[in-house]
């Protein structure tokens, strides 16, 4: 793992840590916290991948 991914998946563990944290304040049991959490981490993710491939689509654009 390079130092690059290293650090975007302790960013990434820290926002999710967050987001639990504050379902948990906010009332939520346990269950519900991590459900709501994994469901943050999906659409968390989804940006992640959109950003990638619009770096890839700007980067096939500049080789055609």
């Amino acid at each position: 793992m390079t130092e690059a991914k290293l650090k975007l998946a302790i960013v990434r563990s820290t926002a999710l840590q967050n987001y639990y944290d504050a379902e948990r304040r906010a009332g939520a049991d346990p269950l519900i916290a991590c459900e709501r959490m994994g469901e943050f981490a999906k659409r968390l993710d989804d940006l992640e991948y959109q950003r990638d491939l619009e770096i890839i689509k700007q980067c096939m654009e500049r080789k055609l």
